[in-house]
């Protein structure tokens, strides 16, 4: 059975070389820390998929600050080792723009960071793209449907894997994520093929940060718990 694990999100943000203005006296970390958290999250995901799992990371619009802002500041060290975020990934993890699923079979999978935004992005995203694509660019974890008959489309948005309570969230959403205001979550989707043929998707959602409390498939998994075995 093929796995793969397919980072969909903004790993990083980048806020010291953001086009945004700092809010307030609010603390921005380094480039250097951000990507030493990053390093460090994507091991750890990595150790849990296991030596089987394909690892993928799809490019965010936050991604690709770095590589944007160093272009343009410092394009003579185009080239040079660092000066470009793959450098900083470990090389087990496969860097894109997009993944293609099942490729060009009618029942082909887009699974990108973003195509449309808004509350109402999943159903823009499979209407646009005219089959099934996987977002997470509005951080608001969803599925919808859309059938012609016995096809069934869909969009879904894999919301966030970062706390909502994040300090990086605090300022840039005034607290509104934190309070529940956003309607965003943390979780991720879960995409299983059948030969060749996705079925329903389903989503695992982050129910208590602290207490490590996840929703699946009508269960609450302590992910806390596992960890100690």
């Amino acid at each position: 059975m093929l796995r793969s694990a397919i980072m969909n999100f903004d790993v990083a943000d980048f806020p010291k070389i953001s086009k945004h203005a700092r809010i307030g006296w609010e603390h921005k970390p380094s480039v250097a820390e951000e990507l030493a958290i990053v390093r460090h999250r994507m091991s750890e995901i990595a150790s849990i998929a296991g030596l089987d799992t394909e690892l993928v990371m799809t490019m965010g619009n936050h991604d690709v600050r770095l590589d944007t802002f160093l272009s343009q500041n410092a394009p003579a060290f185009e080239g040079v080792m660092g000066f470009s975020l793959r450098d900083h990934i470990d090389p087990s993890w496969a860097i894109s723009w997009q993944v293609e699923i099942n490729g060009c079979d009618p029942a082909s999978v887009l699974v990108k960071h973003r195509h449309r935004s808004g509350a109402s992005a999943t159903k823009a995203n499979v209407l646009a793209a005219g089959r099934s694509i996987v977002t997470g660019h509005s951080h608001q974890p969803g599925i919808t449907r859309i059938s012609h008959g016995a096809r069934h489309l869909y969009g879904v948005d894999a919301g966030c894997i970062a706390a909502l309570n994040s300090r990086a969230f605090v300022g840039y959403t005034e607290m509104a994520a934190a309070s529940g205001l956003a309607n965003w979550a943390s979780g991720f989707a879960v995409l299983t093929f059948k030969d060749g043929l996705l079925l329903p998707p389903e989503l695992v959602l982050v129910v208590d940060e602290e207490a490590g409390l996840a929703a699946f498939r009508g269960e609450l998994i302590n992910v806390n718990a596992r960890a100690l075995h």
